[in-house]
């Protein structure tokens, strides 16, 4: 088994020695016009953009509002989610550029056909899914362009994963980078995890140790703990309200929540495995256009 702080104490090694730095106005909630694609985090000749973290934090908070929860109303919780995202995307950066420096970045041709292959395999399976609801449309509606409306699904999905609009052909480029840095990211981090094991009595350590922790904050304040069962009938209650809106309407929900679908009341119509940082959630997506 793997020590689950090694890939942690491998990033902090990587910030001393690739100079990671943090520009001094990211994350204070500047109203002045920022350009998207001015950097808020610098990682070595990589950068994390002002586009990519609001693009995350609009995400965010448009789900916390769903949930009756508006956090621009929190200042100590607008910062704390400003500076989590800050650090998920930084991660993530600091992993492609250490892969790129210790040489993980040079795929084997075989590996790149099969990444290659399977992002064409993934367009190709969004196209069909849209046409075939472009079609249907059109059948309802002798008006609607089948062409044009494949086109918005496409272009609607794009700007949901990427925050820009694109056509098939670009979205097919973005799928095949994203899947490309993917893989160099996880052939680095397990070459560099391999070889590291854990004890029974380390396991135990830093279970103990975490637990005293949760149990302080718990402690210290059980208001801003809910039990599974308030937040499973929290679930059960949007998903109610959710089957009275409109069937032209789509709801994009971001759940950690390992039985969201059994709550909600309904399967995802498509879903989507996302991280924040090393933190597994869901993208569950419901709708009639999906």
């Amino acid at each position: 088994m793997k020590k689950i702080f090694a890939a942690a104490l491998a990033l902090v090694l990587a910030l001393f020695i690739i100079g990671c730095s943090v520009a001094p106005s990211a994350g204070e909630g500047d109203t002045a016009v920022v350009d998207s694609d001015e950097a808020v985090a610098t990682i070595g000749d990589r950068k994390v953009t002002f586009g990519e973290y609001k693009q995350l934090f609009d995400t965010y908070a448009q789900y916390y509002a769903m949930m009756g929860y508006d956090i621009s109303a929190d200042e100590e919780g607008t910062k704390q989610l400003q500076d989590s995202i800050i650090d998920a995307l930084v991660v993530n950066e600091i992993i492609a550029y250490q892969a790129a420096q210790s040489g993980y970045d040079k795929l084997s041709d075989e590996k790149l056909a099969e990444i290659e292959e399977q992002a064409a395999a993934d367009l190709n399976s969004i196209v069909a899914e849209y046409r075939k609801q472009a079609e249907s449309d059109a059948e309802a509606d002798s008006g609607i362009d089948v062409e044009e409306r494949l086109a918005e699904y496409i272009a609607d999905e794009a700007e949901a994963y990427t925050g820009e609009r694109m056509t098939a052909e670009e979205y097919g480029k973005w799928i095949l980078e994203n899947s490309t840095e993917s893989a160099i990211g996880e052939a680095f981090k397990e070459a560099m995890l391999k070889d590291v094991t854990v004890s029974d009595e380390e396991i135990k350590s830093w279970y103990d140790e975490n637990l005293k922790t949760q149990q302080e904050a718990y402690d210290k304040n059980p208001e801003n703990y809910k039990a599974d069962k308030e937040a499973e009938e929290l679930y059960r209650a949007f998903g109610r309200a959710v089957d009275k809106l409109p069937e032209t309407w789509r709801v994009y929900v971001l759940s950690s929540h390992t039985e969201f679908e059994r709550c909600f009341g309904r399967t995802a119509d498509k879903k989507r495995k996302l991280y924040n940082g090393m933190l597994k959630c869901d993208l569950f997506m419901y709708g009639k256009r999906l």
